[in-house]
């Protein structure tokens, strides 16, 4: 884990909870061989930004609009447990705070950044 982050957020706790927890279920589900997965917490004057970077299957970039779909699961993990919700829920958690989700390639993985807006009146920077 990795906290670099002086920002904060305006939003729903138990909301921003269940994505931190969707983002942490995904990533070590998805990881075949132990998993390993790193959390950084880090902000800048605009976005307090949650990063997952897991070395599980990854995701492929042709996938990646359609793995925020409700129900929507890879080939690759059937028959995984899961509700193929998780994605879809992190999804709208952070739509509903204003924020944005990009997913991208890790070295043996999957990186998933969360970004949510900085709260009107603070600052990641004490100004």
């Amino acid at each position: 884990m990795n906290l670099q982050s002086s920002g904060f957020i305006f939003g729903d706790a138990d909301l921003v909870k269940q994505l931190c927890v969707n983002l942490l279920t995904n990533a070590t589900r998805h990881t075949p061989c132990g998993p390993a997965v790193e959390l950084t917490l880090s902000s800048d004057a605009e976005w307090v930004k949650l990063i997952v970077c897991a070395n599980g299957l990854g995701i492929p970039a042709a996938e990646r609009t359609k793995v925020f779909g409700r129900f929507y699961r890879l080939d690759k993990t059937l028959g995984s447990p899961g509700t193929e919700l998780g994605l879809s829920l992190v999804r709208a958690v952070a739509d509903l705070h204003g924020g944005q989700i990009f997913l991208s390639d890790n070295r043996t993985g999957l990186v998933c950044t969360v970004s949510f807006p900085v709260a009107v009146g603070s600052s990641a920077f004490g100004a």
